[in-house]
Formats: structure tokens, sequence, C-alpha cells
């Protein structure tokens, strides 16, 4: 299912590098408020990471589609998001 939504940028984080037993990477995220006012966290890994990291900045609008959603998971999320 293809998807579309116009958000502003409230935050952005810097790029974190990780280590664990299935490999390494980097990963930062951005917390996005679309116009309904919900909130979003958009996490972008490794290749994405080097890609959107220079591009994306805080109070910024973008329009963002063809990423992969999945729900929030409330331990590493504290937006209020569903």
């Amino acid at each position: 299912n293809p998807w579309t939504i116009k958000v502003r940028i409230s935050s952005k984080s810097e790029i974190r590098h990780w280590q664990n037993a299935r490999g390494e990477g980097k990963v930062f995220s951005f917390d996005c408020i679309d116009e309904h006012k919900g909130e979003i966290r958009a996490t972008a890994f490794n290749q994405a990471a080097d890609k959107f990291f220079p591009l994306v900045n805080a109070g910024g609008v973008y329009i963002i589609s063809k990423g992969q959603l999945k729900p929030a998971r409330k331990q590493y999320n504290p937006l209020n998001c569903e």
C-alpha cells in the first residue's frame, strides 16, 4: 500500500553507531508532527541514515513516502502516538 504524509520535523537525533551479535551499523531518528497534530518517530538505519541525515532538519516541512511502517514500541518511543 503506497502512502505519503506531510510532516514538520520537531526534533532530530545525532547519528549513533551500534554493534551487537548480529553486526554493526548506524542509526538516527527524527520526530514528526502531521497536520492532525499526530506524532510520529521516523528512524533511518545505515545507508538511509547516511542519505537522509544531512537532508532532514528540525523545523523543516517534508513529504515522506515509501518507508516501512511499524507500530510504536513504547519502551523506545515516548511520543503520543498509536
